[in-house]
């Protein structure tokens, strides 16, 4: 009876190193993983993060039926089809307006502000054929590639939209 006890005290003490070793070997891969992440990361998550919300704003504009509102996403799409808002508008003309309300209200533009521009561009891209950029809302002076944010994202199989922010190296 003796020996069986031992045994037993044995495999807890095993089972009790392997659980520690396993939370050790955790802890590090945490800390790896968050070390990865510099400044450039975190820049282009903020631009990501804004370009999400901006494609799946709530728009004025219902192409079926009230109150059935599209995204600005699917507006994209539904402007390059020439297609009519139920409000009698045009699906461009309400891209148009909600885009440029939602950048001039979220990005503050001069010379003397972290962000010195911007440009918006959703892109037509047939299976077959050339990229087509059918709308671009721009608003920058001229920067160069080192300090943009950009980022480009698909929203369905024939479209794209590319986003970026020009950096003031200065502030």
């Amino acid at each position: 009876m003796k020996t069986n006890k031992k045994a037993q005290e044995e495999m807890v003490g095993f089972v009790l190193v392997v659980i520690l070793v396993a939370v050790i070997l955790l802890i590090f891969i945490g800390i790896f993983i968050r070390s990865d992440r510099g400044p450039d990361n975190t820049a282009n998550l903020e631009v990501t993060q804004f370009l999400d919300a901006m494609l799946g704003y709530t728009t004025n504009c219902a192409i079926r039926y009230e109150p059935d509102y599209s995204s600005v996403e699917q507006l994209i799409v539904d402007c390059n089809k020439g297609k009519l808002c139920t409000s009698g508008q045009m699906a461009c003309d309400v891209l148009d307006e909600t885009v440029e309300k939602i950048l001039e209200a979220s990005w503050r533009i001069s010379p003397e502000r972290p962000v010195t521009g911007y440009s918006f561009t959703p892109v037509y891209q047939p299976t077959s054929g050339h990229p087509t950029e059918f709308h671009q809302y721009n608003k920058s002076s001229n920067c160069s590639i080192f300090q943009r944010k950009e980022v480009e994202k698909p929203i369905s199989s024939d479209f794209s939209v590319s986003f970026y922010l020009c950096e003031n190296p200065a502030v």
